[in-house]
């Protein structure tokens, strides 16, 4: 395989997920709920994205490194050829390292060198002395999405590599994954409602060292990258060893490239049954046939459960592979009863017709927070919902249904014995409430609006990213 620089023809094949503000290529979700306590269903809808001031942006996620300085200066000269979506670099100062900070400037400076904007992300707050790298890792993606979503982005871009995907591959053979983790790192997902793109997974590393060196760019050699102590750092050491038995990074990414295209074979069929036999209610509650489950493949079965699991509860922590096929297995099995899983609380119940399992927020052990919503803020909310306050509104509190004081209760009886009510989102002004998914008329008069982002979670891809900057 070549390792020479990447040339100026290769860079519109590269972005071409991104064809420029006037036409971006990939589909965002814009599905704001709209619904009435008549009308539980969530509409679905994706809609291209269209040109105008506030979209045709996306985020480059730069680290200092070889791959994402290489990502910055590729994108930099694919703009100064073709139409390109606006562009902003975000960088991580994690406070690991001593020199954390100043690499952080130094990506920064090259930005700015190249005509990007830059925003420093800081990792805040006490560091873990153990799983240092998944907790770095989840902390990125966090501090990657709250900037997309603070900049109107409409993706955030990562500098993962073929070298990457072989490595994951190898890594989750090692801890017996399935299907879906032995598929590797996706070219597309999302995370908390925002897009991941990675446009360089099917290039080697060693070719954008190549054109960094060749044009005498500097970048950072991250220390961790060569200590034994971390899983990824000790399968590199033995590149050389599977390189002689033939597995090289490109072969193995090649076995990954296939089996992403059974993966999305396997999504876009869980997609279709879902749309069939899961109905989601405005609060977030979803609503499972049981009797079309048992005549579904195991495979289909146990992907709908897991996606139901990570709808509902929020959890940015999947459940593993094996609690999921238990639950599956629960599911086809057992004719009442509940049970509790990555923040969900699942029940089965029986009516004249049919079985049936509602998938709720769990509010035992990590219940829903209270939060402010401050004018021309999106936030999110438990890890479920979007919640949007237009400029020019009176802040508003969004508290759970179970925070409701008696008077605000007693508005609307109806509400408290809604499946969900107690863990759905409600926006509060003094005492008084002012509508919530249930009432969408109501919020939008007080500049409010719900977006239930379980709901491409269920019935699109699900929307867990698994690494989301190098």
């Amino acid at each position: 395989m070549a390792a020479g620089p990447i040339a100026d023809g290769e860079l519109a094949g590269l972005f071409s997920a991104i064809e420029g503000p006037e036409h971006l290529s990939f589909q965002v979700e814009t599905g704001w709920s709209k619904t009435s306590a008549q009308n539980h269903n969530l509409e679905r809808r994706s809609d291209s994205v269209r040109s105008n001031s506030a979209l045709g942006a996306v985020g480059l996620a730069v680290s200092g490194g070889p791959d994402s300085t290489a990502l910055m200066h590729l994108y930099a000269r694919w703009r100064d050829k073709a139409p390109a979506p606006r562009a902003i670099v975000l960088t991580i100062d994690h406070g690991l390292r001593p020199q954390s900070a100043s690499e952080a400037a130094s990506v920064a400076d090259a930005a700015q060198r190249l005509g990007f904007p830059c925003e420093i992300l800081r990792w805040q707050g006490a560091k873990p002395t153990t799983g240092i790298q998944e907790a770095a890792r989840e902390a990125r993606r966090r501090l990657l999405a709250e900037a997309a979503t603070k900049h109107a982005l409409d993706a955030i871009l990562t500098a993962h590599t073929e070298d990457d995907q072989a490595e994951t591959l190898l890594m989750r053979l090692a801890r017996g994954s399935g299907l879906d983790g032995l598929a590797g790192i996706s070219e597309r997902n999302e995370f908390d409602g925002v897009v991941f793109l990675r446009p360089l997974l099917g290039l080697a590393k060693a070719r954008l060292v190549a054109t960094l060196d060749a044009s005498g760019i500097a970048y950072v050699s991250d220390p961790s990258n060569s200590n034994p102590r971390f899983e990824r750092s000790r399968l590199r050491s033995t590149a050389p060893m599977l390189d002689a038995l033939g597995l090289t990074a490109d072969s193995v990414a090649l076995s990954a490239r296939r089996l992403g295209r059974a993966r999305r074979a396997l999504d876009e069929l869980t997609g279709r049954f879902a749309s069939e036999s899961v109905e989601v209610s405005a609060l977030g509650v979803a609503t499972l046939d049981l009797d079309r489950l048992a005549g579904m493949p195991d495979e289909i079965a146990v992907r709908l459960a897991q996606r139901l699991c990570a709808a509902v509860g929020g959890d940015a922590e999947p459940a593993g592979l094996a609690k999921i096929e238990e639950l599956t297995h629960w599911l086809n099995e057992a004719e009442s009863g509940g049970r509790t899983l990555a923040r969900s609380l699942i029940k089965i119940a029986r009516t004249d017709s049919s079985r049936q399992a509602i998938f709720l927020r769990e509010m035992g052990r990590s219940p829903p927070g209270e939060a402010m919503l401050v004018p021309g803020i999106t936030i999110l909310w438990d890890g479920r919902f979007q919640v949007r306050l237009e400029k020019g509104a009176a802040e508003v509190r969004v508290v759970p249904g179970l925070a409701l004081t008696g008077a605000a209760k007693q508005d609307d009886w109806a509400l408290v014995h809604t499946p969900g009510f107690d863990a759905a989102p409600f926006l509060l002004r003094d005492t008084t409430l002012l509508g919530s998914p249930l009432d969408a008329v109501h919020a939008a008069i007080s500049g409010v609006t719900f977006r239930f982002l379980g709901h491409s979670t269920i019935f699109g891809t699900p929307a867990a990213a698994s690494e989301t900057q190098k």
